[in-house]
């Protein structure tokens, strides 16, 4: 079995969604002996092969059907034993997804939350008008369309009816995880994402200025990731506010360093109007941090289990999250990391979720090829 990803770009910027679609591939080869691919447009690589998870890497010059043809002759595909991943929207992995499947092989859809209602009101008449007319219609053909958060089955439940999995994304286990005891006395908000509209960036640092933590010593809020749009918005508010003492932004951050800034932070705070299922936030949980998220972050776990504040993306929430925080002496927050880490450690890692794969890839293909 080899499982083909599709994906429309490998930069920074788009980590979220190719470290998602290669997360298991380690995994689902060592127990399962089923080998990963991750197909990409060769301008767009930033990736190195060793942040792949043993995933092979195809860089495509072109995005057309010759492309298409060639690269599948290339890569020997079979429909007996190949399966077609398709990543996100709007862009070539669906369009080849279908043309592929029009051939002979399994599809698998993967949205990644961008048709949930907040991100297709973004640029609303066009996407309307290419969902109705050629999105929609390609995913029909799919033989399945994967949720990656239970809010987000549900919202395709009204869009499609059927055909539909809900397999989560996961983080691999923790070989130290982060003990509390360990955490330094300072206390670190963490925002780790890239810098975009959606993230609620600006509301962030509205609800950071107005609250107890501003200025307060002994706290701090660290911003990192890559800029998608907001860099400037951000550089203009530290500029205006230059009051404020304990607010830093890192830049992107990745590999030892972002273990070590994951190691040493407290919370993590994330108030997106929508995401697909951010494993920024398995990976901040699975280090001991106490999540503070939006129900927009689709993750219902965090609230149905008492496991984390929950927030909205206004400045006031944000605020109002914020003096908790403060509010929360190390008993309680002590019982609340632990809590929130063996949750993770218990449900969403790598093993769990590559055996749920391996598991719903062998019923693929074998009603593919009834």
């Amino acid at each position: 079995m080899r499982i083909i990803n599709l994906v429309d770009r490998l930069d920074r910027v788009n980590f979220g969604i190719w470290n998602a679609s290669i997360a298991t591939a380690g995994v689902l080869k060592e127990k399962f002996n089923v080998s990963s691919e991750i197909w990409f447009p060769e301008a767009t690589r930033e990736a190195e092969d060793s942040e792949l998870n043993g995933a092979l890497p195809r860089g495509l010059a072109r995005l057309d059907k010759a492309q298409m043809e060639s690269t599948a002759s290339l890569a020997g595909l079979d429909p007996a034993t190949d399966i077609i991943v398709s990543h996100g929207c709007w862009q070539y992995p669906t369009r080849w997804g279908r043309l592929l499947k029009q051939k002979g092989f399994a599809w698998l859809a993967v949205p990644h939350g961008m048709l949930e209602q907040w991100s297709v009101s973004q640029k609303r008449l066009r996407k309307w008008i290419y969902f109705h007319s050629i999105e929609k219609p390609s995913l029909k053909q799919a033989d399945k369309i994967r949720a990656v958060g239970r809010p987000e089955l549900d919202s395709l439940k009204t869009v499609f009816k059927s055909n539909l999995v809900w397999l989560p994304n996961g983080v691999p286990p923790s070989d130290e995880n982060a003990d509390t005891a360990d955490k330094p006395l300072h206390r670190t908000v963490l925002f780790m994402a890239r810098l975009h509209h959606k993230k609620g960036v600006l509301p962030m640092l509205e609800g950071w200025k107005a609250s107890q933590l501003c200025n307060r010593e002994g706290y701090s809020l660290k911003i990192a990731g890559p800029d998608d749009g907001e860099l400037q918005k951000l550089e203009q508010f530290l500029k205006v506010n230059d009051s404020v003492s304990n607010v830093e932004y890192l830049g992107p951050v990745y590999g030892d360093k972002k273990e070590a800034l994951l190691r040493e932070s407290h919370f993590y705070l994330l108030p997106s109007y929508s995401e697909g299922f951010p494993t920024s936030v398995l990976e901040a949980m699975l280090n001991g941090l106490v999540p503070v998220i939006t129900s927009g972050c689709n993750f219902p776990d965090v609230f149905e289990k008492a496991l984390g504040i929950r927030i909205e993306p206004s400045m006031e929430s944000v605020r109002e999250a914020m003096d908790q925080v403060l509010s929360m002496d190390l008993a309680a927050y002590t019982e609340l990391s632990a809590k929130s880490r063996d949750y993770i450690e218990e449900n969403y890692t790598y093993d769990i979720l590559a055996t749920k794969q391996f598991d719903f890839y062998k019923r693929l293909l074998k009603r593919h090829q009834l």
